[in-house]
């Protein structure tokens, strides 16, 4: 009876799954400024507006009909002009917002616990959802929400990094 059931999972996990191949990258980067004094009861969020993914110049042909699928791959919030130790940082999330529907909102990328000894870039991961609806846009916007675990320091000028990948079946 083992024997069978193990078999039948098999098939299902093994024998369901779609071949994709991922066909294009879309990176994306956004500067915003951390200011000075924020306090560390607050969440506090970032917008940033008109956020190019410059899809058509990546792939002209890209439409909800012809790409499958298009899934956070990596991200990495670091210091705009100079290495930032973001150990002051207790939680990070940014989520993508589609322009033309503003209700329409994916977190796409997180870190729950920002180790204790950080020092450098502070890389995050990434999130599950498809974002294929919002990331073929031209433009997007992204909101950081970040929880302190003390008063910031001063005013920090800092980017993120996004890696996206586009898959076809």
């Amino acid at each position: 009876m083992k024997h069978i059931a193990l078999a039948f999972f098999c098939f299902l996990f093994f024998g369901c799954t779609k071949s994709s191949e991922a066909v294009f990258d879309i990176d994306i980067e956004a500067l915003f400024t951390i200011p000075a004094g924020l306090n560390s009861i607050d969440t506090h969020f970032f917008i940033i507006r008109d956020v190019p993914t410059r899809i058509s110049a990546i792939n002209p042909n890209a439409t909800t009909e012809n790409i499958s699928s298009v899934k956070a791959n990596r991200g990495r919030l670091s210091g705009r002009f100079s290495n930032v130790d973001y150990r002051f940082v207790d939680r990070v999330a940014i989520t993508a917002i589609s322009q033309s529907d503003p209700d329409f909102r994916r977190e796409i990328f997180w870190m729950d616990f920002v180790p204790l000894e950080q020092t450098g870039d502070l890389e995050l991961f990434s999130s599950l959802p498809e974002v294929k609806d919002i990331l073929l846009e031209e433009l997007i916007d992204l909101e950081i929400k970040l929880t302190f675990r003390t008063f910031t320091p001063t005013s920090i000028d800092s980017r993120v990094f996004l890696n996206f990948k586009g898959f076809i079946e």
